[in-house]
């Protein structure tokens, strides 16, 4: 039986579709044309979770990502109203449904999170590390943890007990791997940082940034910051480069994002900081030809979902 079809059926539920709920958008569609849905059992699906959106890529056997999705939530201001909107693009979407994936992960992106030295760390604590700087809500929270063993670090963090419940009973079969989107960008950086002096890497969110300083491949500071506009961003960065004596002058600034190379944020920074590059995706994946309408500095807390 054929399903691709079926699988591969146009998206509704968004603005694209005019007739139907208005609960999310689809902002970005890209398949590889080596998508095999007879393949899927041997595909891994990465899903990202935010609270004003939700994006996801699927990897095949030769590491290659064959489909990327990405969808805005609107008119999302509860809890409840985000699992609705995750519902009904899962509903309209059969590659989602599918249940005979070799791996799922979902990555949460949220701000209660907490990093330990893993010599220091005890799993039956995890509620305890997280409170010290966050108010946990057991009833719709769950605590989880990843190891980052080549970094001695364990990171804590919360899921939403909802969203987690609803998905296990669409993928009664796999067991979900929770991860937060900093392990995602904290695995991915690790890999490609060698330079033995700090280097400052910067991934930018919807009204969120994450700046992280890895040198000789160690983590020294990771933090999120929220922002409203680009003096709110040229504030933060400054006062990190002030509170960790970097160098303006001489330390490498890699930014990723939604964004160009002229556009104000980028421009905006290279006044006040010598060397800033764009950053790249993970080597570790292939990207078809299909891929290139994403900027490589696009996307890549998503694409190193797949490296933890």
């Amino acid at each position: 039986m054929d399903l691709e079809p079926t699988l591969l059926q146009p998206v509704i539920g968004s603005k694209l579709d005019p007739e139907a709920s208005h609960s999310y958008l689809l902002l970005k569609r890209i398949k590889d044309d080596v998508f095999n849905t007879e393949d899927m059992h041997n595909y891994e699906l990465s899903l990202m979770i935010g609270l004003n959106d939700f994006q996801f890529c699927i990897v095949n056997q030769n590491q290659r990502v064959v489909l990327f999705e990405s969808y805005l939530f609107e008119s999302v201001k509860t809890v409840n109203s985000r699992v609705h909107a995750l519902m009904e693009i899962f509903k309209n979407n059969h590659v989602l449904m599918a249940g005979f994936w070799k791996t799922i992960r979902v990555a949460f992106k949220t701000h209660k999170y907490t990093l330990v030295p893993n010599n220091l760390y005890e799993e039956t604590s995890n509620l305890d590390y997280l409170e010290v700087n966050s108010r946990i809500n057991t009833t719709i929270e769950t605590t989880h943890h990843y190891e980052h063993s080549e970094l001695k670090l364990v990171n804590i963090y919360v899921g939403d007990f909802r969203i987690l419940q609803w998905l296990k009973s669409i993928y009664k079969l796999k067991k979900l791997i929770i991860l937060h989107q900093g392990s995602a960008l904290i695995e991915g950086i690790r890999k490609i940082q060698q330079d033995v002096d700090k280097e400052l890497f910067i991934s930018v969110d919807r009204g969120v940034f994450h700046v992280l300083i890895f040198a000789n491949s160690n983590l020294h500071y990771y933090n999120q910051f929220s922002m409203k506009s680009n003096d709110d961003f040229l504030r933060y960065i400054m006062l990190v480069f002030q509170e960790l004596s970097l160098d303006q002058r001489q330390t490498k600034t890699i930014f990723w994002g939604n964004f160009t190379e002229n556009s104000d944020l980028i421009l905006l920074i290279k006044k006040y900081v010598r060397h800033v590059a764009l950053g790249k995706r993970p080597k570790e994946l292939k990207f078809g030809y299909q891929f290139d309408e994403l900027f490589d500095h696009e996307h890549f807390d998503l694409f190193n979902i797949y490296s933890c």
